[in-house]
């Protein structure tokens, strides 16, 4: 897992060797959410904004 502020540098953020079961039971669901801004202007962004979630991997 990783987070790059500017894809063009190293990753801001990387976590390796993440383990998210401990035995074989199978998994049936994936969850993603993501949330930006709040419930009012006040938490709006002053400049147009993007996300780009791509090359998610899902393997057994």
């Amino acid at each position: 897992m990783w987070f790059d502020a500017d894809p063009a540098l190293a990753p801001t953020f990387e976590a390796k060797d993440l383990r998210y079961r401990r035995d074989d039971t199978p998994a049936g669901t994936l969850f993603f959410s993501t949330f930006f801004g709040g419930h009012d202007a006040d938490w709006s962004t002053p400049v147009d904004t993007f996300v780009d979630f791509a090359h998610f991997v899902v393997c057994r």
